[in-house]
């Protein structure tokens, strides 16, 4: 799994940044990658570290008690089965030969769970020692019968039958989901070639983006008196547009701090912003429509006046958490004055 993972995380750069037009740092994507392999390897062996009991290991075939500081002992450099794949696959990504290094490590992955299927599902086969006194019988994983009537973690009130249950679904998904992604970069070659049409996932996302930034406006416009200053004076009608079609939406102020933004064409908009493609549209509005950036990545064309969207980037600067221009806006709404 660690090997799978490292393979995966290496492939995430490219096929971000044909797939969303977005850029990823490659040291965040490393670091969070093994946090996450770590995490996964934490939770697989939480009755080792956590000293739950010796005969809770699975998938072994000699007596546990003789093999149980070796187990530490792998779980320590278990970092390393992460870092040589990814190592391995970055060389190979940059050489242009990594299209089905995923999907190859993900599909022998699966192989070998298949093979070792039986003993890896079935608990306490074949174990002598008893659980706290008690016997149990050989279960499959995913549907516990007898177990100790005690949590796992005393940190996360979680029983032993919850925790395997979470585990085994937990698995399962992030094997289809890794083998699904390896066949997409198979057959479209992502990490080489962008695809020509936006994916229905980045016209849905950045949909859902473009909303949510228009409606937090007005929702300020209504809650904050000192945004509401702003929108007062404001009189524009702005159109958001792709040259595809895949987008076409717009937002109108009235002078007198009344808002609406709707999906559609305006007839005669004051402002039109047509961005290159979806892709584009969505690299503006994580920086926040940051005019000067897009104009900068050649990301959209302007058409009428560029005072109001300049204005309109000033306002949506106003709840950016990154950029704070407007300064003391996070005191408290005055209700009434005395």
């Amino acid at each position: 799994m660690s090997g799978v993972t490292g393979i995966l995380f290496s492939s995430l750069k490219p096929v971000f940044k044909n797939v969303y037009g977005d850029t990823l740092n490659e040291k965040k994507i490393f670091l969070i990658g093994l946090f996450f392999n770590q995490f996964i390897i934490w939770l697989i062996s939480i009755w080792c570290f956590f000293n739950v009991d010796p005969n809770w290991i699975m998938l072994y075939w000699v007596d546990p008690e003789s093999v149980l500081w070796l187990i530490y002992v792998i779980y320590i450099i278990f970092p390393l089965f992460y870092i040589l794949p990814y190592a391995i696959n970055l060389k190979l990504r940059d050489a242009g030969k990594s299209r089905y290094m995923l999907l190859i490590a993900t599909s022998l992955w699966i192989i070998f769970t298949i093979s070792v299927f039986p003993d890896f599902v079935t608990m306490f086969a074949g174990n002598d020692i008893p659980m706290h006194g008690e016997e149990y019988p050989a279960q499959v994983i995913y549907d516990l019968h007898s177990y100790p009537d005690r949590n796992i973690l005393w940190i996360i009130p979680m029983s032993f039958r919850t925790y395997f249950i979470m585990f085994f679904i937990q698995v399962i998904l992030f094997m289809t989901l890794v083998l699904l992604i390896g066949i997409s970069i198979a057959r479209k070659n992502t990490i080489n070639f962008p695809p020509e049409q936006p994916s229905k996932s980045l016209i849905l996302l950045t949909n859902i983006i473009l909303d949510v930034s228009n409606k937090l406006i007005i929702r300020l416009a209504k809650k904050d008196y000192r945004f509401r200053q702003f929108v007062k004076k404001f009189e524009a009608k702005i159109q958001f547009s792709t040259r595809d079609g895949s987008i076409n939406k717009f937002i109108v102020f009235d002078g007198k701090g009344g808002i609406v933004y709707a999906k559609g064409t305006l007839e005669t908009p004051d402002a039109t912003v047509l961005f290159q493609d979806v892709r584009s549209l969505f690299m503006f509005l994580k920086t926040f429509g940051d005019f000067k950036l897009g104009v900068k990545y050649n990301r959209f064309k302007v058409y009428g006046n560029l005072n109001m969207l300049l204005k309109l980037e000033f306002l949506t600067n106003y709840f950016n958490p990154k950029v704070k221009k407007i300064k003391g806006y996070k005191q408290k709404i005055i209700g009434s004055l005395e």
